[in-house]
């Protein structure tokens, strides 16, 4: 596979070149849960509305249009973390499980 043509934080590497592009990925991606976790009481437990123009994209397009692309996917999804949510199946995952579903563990 031919890496060159990937934008820096695609994969890891192993000797540590491009740590901090890894970094600043995970850091927005963090931060962009959080927000969305730690305000889930402004929202309804419900989706609401559709989404629109939010597709995932089938090529490759840069982390920050991605992320921007994200945003209302995630702003319109079943809110499980509000505290009327009620679902036996779906419920709020751990903060452990959501770090630890991750197939790397950074140190």
């Amino acid at each position: 596979m031919n890496r060159s043509c990937l934008p820096p934080a695609a994969f890891i590497d192993p000797r540590g070149v491009n740590r901090e592009e890894i970094q600043r990925l995970t850091h927005q991606v963090l931060d962009l849960l959080l927000a969305y976790l730690t305000e889930a009481t402004t929202r309804s437990p419900l989706p609401v509305g559709s989404v629109q123009g939010a597709d995932i994209p089938m090529s490759s397009i840069a982390e920050e249009d991605l992320l921007e692309k994200l945003r209302p996917i995630i702003a319109h999804s079943m809110n499980n973390a509000n505290p009327g949510f009620m679902g036996h199946m779906n419920s709020m995952p751990t903060t452990m499980s959501i770090v630890g579903d991750h197939r790397f563990s950074p140190k």
